[in-house]
């Protein structure tokens, strides 16, 4: 346990997401269908991390703990829990969302944004949209040199997607 301490945030970070992630997984094993794909996939990126973790002066094996499984992580996360919120949870919520949104508000936002659509917002949205994925690998080549920003961003990265 004094070691999980002492990795760095972000792979603390990963650790415990996708350990919570195989703790969900066990709990609730009889509503999901291939629940051992998932566990296997999640305890193997788990396995991997701490396995990275514990490599000294290999530049490839460095390079895979930084970038290569955080990138690799963040897209596996975003793949699968797509998959399994309806097995955890199979009640859609929108219609509570829509009235927390008119509750606060006094009006619904998707409508009032609506009246502003046109061809040219649209396309700076989509730009905008599309840079909002490199951003993060521009940031962290920027900082790759100071180590200590750079896992504090990569940390900060992390835990907006997750």
């Amino acid at each position: 346990m004094k070691k999980f301490f002492k990795l760095q945030p972000a792979f603390q970070l990963q650790i415990s997401f996708f350990t919570g992630m195989c703790i969900l997984l066990a709990i609730f094993h009889d509503r999901i269908p291939f629940v051992f794909n998932f566990l296997l996939l999640y305890a193997s990126l788990v396995l991997f991390q701490i396995f990275l973790c514990n490599i000294k002066n290999n530049v490839f094996l460095a390079f895979m703990r930084d970038i290569g499984l955080p990138v690799f992580s963040v897209l596996v996360a975003f793949d699968t829990i797509g998959e399994l919120i309806p097995y955890l949870n199979p009640g859609d919520i929108d219609h509570l969302l829509f009235q927390l949104d008119y509750l606060i508000l006094g009006f619904y936002p998707y409508i009032e944004f609506e009246k502003l659509s046109n061809p040219l917002l649209t396309e700076l949205m989509q730009i905008s949209y599309c840079v909002y994925y490199f951003l993060p690998f521009m940031i962290g080549i920027y900082l790759i040199k100071n180590k200590k920003e750079f896992y504090r961003a990569l940390f900060l990265i992390l835990l907006c997607y997750y």
